[in-house]
């Protein structure tokens, strides 16, 4: 699978520099100088972002239901190249700890597509958000 990754841009000067990227097309760079001189460059790549491969609703938790809390829980969770889910952390909280818990808990056990870069799978960060509402929960 191929993801997007470009990038461009203007400056001017002289001077000495150094720059670095990546395949995915992110990339860094850095230099001095000073004067009149244009430049342009572009920059591309490829590779692929992490995809859920397993990830079952979570419980809903007895407590919560019983009190009919609801919310959203907004997840980064360190993609492994293996699939795994190595770190998982709350970046949103739904207001209710019990929620927030419960959503960690089940995201540590979902399997994940990793992320690629030039084929071959890496480690990333990625954003999800759990949904807790009685009218779907099983």
């Amino acid at each position: 699978m191929e993801g997007p990754g470009t990038g461009g841009g203007t400056g001017g000067g002289t001077g000495r520099g150094h720059g670095t990227g990546t395949g995915d097309g992110t990339g860094s760079g850095h230099g001095t100088g000073a004067g009149d001189g244009k430049g342009t460059g572009t920059g591309s790549g490829s590779g692929s972002n992490v995809a859920i491969l397993d990830g079952p609703r979570p419980p809903y938790p007895p407590m919560a239901r019983r009190a009919g809390w609801q919310g959203v829980v907004v997840l980064n969770v360190l993609v492994a190249p293996d699939g795994s889910a190595a770190s998982v952390t709350v970046r949103a909280t739904s207001g209710r700890e019990v929620l927030d818990d419960a959503a960690v808990k089940a995201v540590r056990r979902w399997r994940f597509s990793p992320a690629t870069r030039a084929g071959d799978p890496i480690a990333r960060r990625t954003e999800l958000a759990v949904r807790f509402r009685l009218d779907e929960a099983p």
